[in-house]
């Protein structure tokens, strides 16, 4: 179970060489490492958070854009200045699942790429560093920590009622 952030630029075009080669050089410069038979980038930092981004577009640049990001090790500022700066260079929105929805842009040009049932049914929220990334994001990760951790407690409670009800 993870917590996933889509990327998306709601596009069917690709994107521009240019906005790739400057989303590449970004994930080089966090320290991202390509695991190809994945179509994916991941690195793990020295405090133990990172990333792992799953984007087919950063290896076929005949596709458009979508990805889907998770944060390795919690939720650090040095994940969410990478979400920002990758989505900038991209272009792209920064949506987590979670409910109730929401969608952070990083640029106002990117609005009018959203389709209105997203907007309909998403908050939009404009962001502009890391730091406002962290705060959009902050609350949902906390959410799905909460709930990470009771179902696990839940798992852990049930198996050892078993084991005392087998031990019977």
């Amino acid at each position: 179970m993870s917590y996933d952030i889509d990327l998306n630029t709601y596009s069917e075009a690709p994107v521009s060489p240019e906005r790739l080669s400057a989303a590449r050089a970004i994930i080089s410069r966090y320290g991202g490492q390509p695991v190809k038979s994945f179509h994916c980038f991941s690195v793990r930092w020295d405090d133990g958070s990172g990333f792992s981004l799953h984007a087919r577009a950063l290896f076929d640049e005949s596709l458009p854009f979508s990805g889907l990001l998770s944060p390795l090790g919690g939720l650090s500022r040095r994940f969410c200045d990478f979400a920002y700066e990758f989505a900038s260079a991209i272009g792209c929105t920064i949506s987590p699942d979670v409910i109730p929805p929401f969608v952070l842009v990083v640029h106002s040009a990117i609005l009018t790429a959203i389709p209105e049932t997203v907007q309909a049914r998403s908050k939009v929220i404009q962001v502009s560093d890391g730091l406002a990334v962290h705060d959009a994001l902050s609350k949902s990760y906390q959410g799905w920590r909460t709930l990470l951790h009771d179902t696990a407690r839940q798992l852990n409670e049930a198996f050892a009622r078993e084991e005392r009800a087998d031990e019977a």
